[in-house]
């Protein structure tokens, strides 16, 4: 019985750190524990069994010393009679024996018991094995008055000699009995005693954890309450989530067109730079031809200038000569041998005249030619240029995408 109460006690002093996870293992640990306090209620029930039958074992043998000694040992019914009992002797006795095991069965101490233990019942047991105690000490007494009458030397019947033995005899191993039957109820009475107060002590543990329970009964209502609010919650969240999965659908797309675009843009870019490369060699290559051009356009103004040099000088030689051809005219008739040799050399100049036009115009057309190759080299430098800067800012397009 005693390592029964401890694992009840061992059970109900399990503790948690929150009242759900308390009222959890009070659930989980309900029905162990109830088999306990019914395994603990049989034993008290045997115990209760033992008892009944030694204080039945006692009343027994105060019935027969009753029968054997009507007039010193009174005949007392234990189950119907209060425990107070006197003699009709001149020795009037109260043997009530009040026992600290009664305070323990206190009809108000035991209203909670869960198994329905009737408290008035264990009462009127108490009081039968505390009557049969009584009933055990006036039979002592009587058998004490029987010895002294005995010994006094009174007169008793021939019969009634020759039984005193077999019931001094019987007296006795009905008296040693009783006094085993009472060892073993005084045991039993105090393990009865240990027993109920470990029994209480459970009742009062059981209790507080029915007041843990309703706390965490209440908890459990808020905390259902606030599930519903976080099952709300939740919904909205996954309502959300769904539109997130969405967007995030979309935008993986988008990323993935992106990346896409990206290659595209890189592969453009490796293009563009191996183009840029070309163009800057086909650009270096012009900016020499230019600079060629330039060299030779110096040239050929100089050239030029010489030319309107020339044609100045031819200008003035012409006006000079044609100073002199007024003047061959007018000595023309004086000089008319002069004359025909002044117009070979007329005709002469005259050729060297339209050569030298004709290099000029020649070297007109040059300068206009180069003029044309240089504006037309200059619109390509310029076109090269901004296809550069294009590519350059598709390029940084590209990386900052």
């Amino acid at each position: 019985m005693d390592v029964k109460v401890k694992a009840m006690i061992k059970l109900i002093e399990e503790d948690a750190d929150s009242f759900a996870r308390r009222a959890e293992m009070y659930y989980k640990k309900r029905p162990e524990l109830m088999k306990l306090v019914e395994e603990f209620y049989r034993a008290y029930r045997a115990l209760a069994e033992r008892y009944d039958h030694a204080t039945g074992e006692l009343r027994q043998a105060h019935r027969t010393m009753a029968e054997a000694f009507p007039n010193q040992v009174p005949y007392v019914l234990a189950d119907d009679s209060p425990s107070v009992s006197t003699t009709p002797g001149p020795e009037p006795h109260t043997p009530e024996m009040p026992h600290p095991i009664r305070a323990l069965f206190d009809p108000d101490d035991l209203q909670q018991d869960a198994l329905g233990l009737s408290s008035s019942n264990l009462a009127v047991k108490i009081n039968g094995a505390c009557s049969e105690e009584s009933d055990a000490g006036t039979s002592k007494r009587g058998l004490k008055q029987f010895n002294e009458m005995s010994g006094s030397g009174e007169i008793v019947p021939k019969n009634l000699k020759l039984s005193e033995g077999r019931i001094k005899k019987g007296l006795s191993v009905q008296i040693e009995e009783q006094a085993h039957s009472l060892q073993a109820l005084s045991a039993m009475q105090a393990e009865l005693e240990a027993a109920l107060l470990h029994y209480q002590q459970s009742l009062q543990k059981l209790s507080n954890l029915e007041r843990d329970l309703n706390d965490a009964q209440k908890n459990a209502t808020e905390l259902d309450e606030r599930a519903c609010r976080a099952e709300t919650e939740v919904k909205s969240l996954k309502d959300a989530l769904v539109g997130l999965e969405a967007e995030r659908d979309v935008g993986i797309l988008r990323y993935k067109q992106c990346l896409e675009r990206i290659s595209s843009l890189e592969k453009l870019t490796s293009v563009a730079q191996e183009n840029a490369k070309g163009l800057n060699e086909r650009a270096m290559k012009a900016e020499i031809e230019a600079q060629s051009l330039k060299l030779e356009l110096s040239r050929l103004e100089a050239e030029k200038d010489a030319g309107f040099l020339q044609y100045k000088q031819c200008l003035e030689r012409i006006s000079s000569l044609e100073n002199k051809i007024l003047l061959a005219e007018e000595d023309a008739k004086s000089l008319k041998a002069r004359s025909e040799r002044a117009d070979g050399k007329v005709e002469a100049l005259r050729q060297a005249l339209a050569k030298l036009t004709e290099e000029k115009e020649a070297s007109v057309l040059k300068y206009e030619q180069c003029l044309e190759k240089i504006a037309k080299l200059e619109g390509e430098i310029q076109r090269a240029q901004e296809d550069a800067k294009r590519l350059n800012f598709e390029i940084l397009m590209g990386q900052q995408n």
